[in-house]
């Protein structure tokens, strides 16, 4: 072939050639002005490729010295709260596709502590090469963000300082209310004081939970399952005079679904303690287990005082933190601390279901007194709780 000729045929692959390093270099100054520190792992968790800001954080500003690098031996991540314990990068991709966590975030640091800076560490896996890569990314969180994580951490801890003390004067006027042999008024205030007591631990415990949800630290075990089996493992838990005001009815043949069994205990546990406390005589409450269009409905329906006297706007807000309707507030009924449908809502928002309140005129299924709570399942759920938990 003339020189000529092979010249002219090389000039296009050539150009070719030059558009991919220009393409390739532009990226490369795309990735290195952002503010996020990147980087890419191949599927032994080792370092391939890292952008100027992972460099300038993790490697005095040297990318070379990341390259080929197992990432645990150059970052380290931590727990986000107590002790900041070391945490296992390898879990973040363990049958992962992608998703986030908020950790604390450093470089190589036999001393790192709960001041390494709070991140919110997002990974994708990349499957469309011949083997898998997962680009990790380390974001810092904003200034509304961190206000929030030390409002979160504050609650948190606050809630587990009074749980001893709470313990204590629990069992203090437990012992108390066994030995003393005093008029009815004095054994009077003596039951007061052990309801409020119980109601300020049942306020901590709540705290507690809605602490754990908002930061990601619920133990969830989300499984396919079937409802009916997990509403039965919770009615056998039941002492039997709580489990005869129980009537339980459920269609035949029902699909399994995404839930976590014993955050539904929790849930049922709220709408049965509500049950109980907003009632004047003794209440009968029906579970009903259905088939819908959309997936399985769960109907909790009672024959206490109901919502029919409250209005549009209070429908609206029973589920927000320590709402309480004013026309079941009673002298002579034990006051709630007005969180558990609050904790409820978010335990189904966490398995990928809603619950609402139902009236009367809206379904069939609720009776014609009392309060009716609705939990839809669907039945493809994305949990809301994707990242695995310390």
């Amino acid at each position: 072939m003339p020189v000529e000729r092979r010249q002219r045929k090389q000039e296009p692959e050539q150009e070719l050639l030059a558009q991919m390093r220009q393409s390739l270099g532009l990226l490369q100054v795309a990735f290195d002005s952002t503010s996020d520190a990147m980087v890419i792992l191949d599927h032994h968790y080792t370092i391939r490729w890292a952008n100027q800001t992972a460099a300038d954080r993790f490697s005095l500003g040297f990318t070379a010295a990341l390259i080929s690098q197992p990432f645990a031996s150059r970052i380290t991540l931590l727990t986000p709260y107590g002790d900041a314990k070391a945490f296992d990068s390898r879990t973040l991709f363990l049958n992962q596709n992608g998703g986030n966590k908020r950790l604390r975030v450093t470089g190589i640091n036999p001393n790192a502590d709960a001041k390494a800076p709070l991140n919110i560490v997002s990974w994708k896996a990349i499957t469309s090469t011949h083997e898998t890569f997962y680009l990790v990314s380390f974001r810092d969180l904003d200034p509304i963000e961190q206000a929030l994580e030390q409002q979160r951490l504050f609650v948190q801890q606050l809630a587990h300082e009074l749980r001893t003390p709470l313990a204590l004067l629990s069992g203090s006027l437990g012992r108390l209310s066994r030995l003393v042999n005093a008029p009815r008024l004095a054994i009077n205030a003596l039951q007061t004081a052990q309801s409020e007591n119980q109601r300020l631990k049942n306020l901590v415990d709540n705290l507690m939970l809605l602490s754990d949800l908002e930061t990601g630290r619920f133990p969830w075990s989300i499984q396919k399952q079937s409802l009916k089996a997990a509403v039965e493992l919770w009615f056998n838990h039941l002492p039997h005079h709580q489990q005869a005001l129980i009537n339980t009815t459920t269609e035949q043949h029902l699909e399994d679904i995404h839930l976590d069994s014993n955050a539904l205990q929790v849930v049922l546990d709220q709408l049965l303690t509500n049950s109980l406390r907003f009632t004047d005589n003794t209440v009968s409450i029906t579970i009903k287990i259905k088939r819908s269009q959309q997936g399985t409905d769960l109907y909790f329906a009672d024959t206490g005082l109901g919502f029919a006297d409250a209005s549009e706007y209070e429908i609206g807000s029973i589920f927000k933190r320590f709402y309480r309707l004013e026309q079941h507030r009673s002298a002579t009924r034990p006051e709630g601390c007005g969180l558990g449908l609050t904790v409820a809502e978010e335990l189904v928002k966490g398995m990928g279901g809603n619950i609402e309140i139902s009236l009367p005129n809206k379904t069939s299924e609720c009776s014609d007194q009392g309060a009716c709570i609705v939990i839809h399942f669907p039945r493809q759920v994305v949990p809301a709780n994707q990242a695995l938990n310390p």
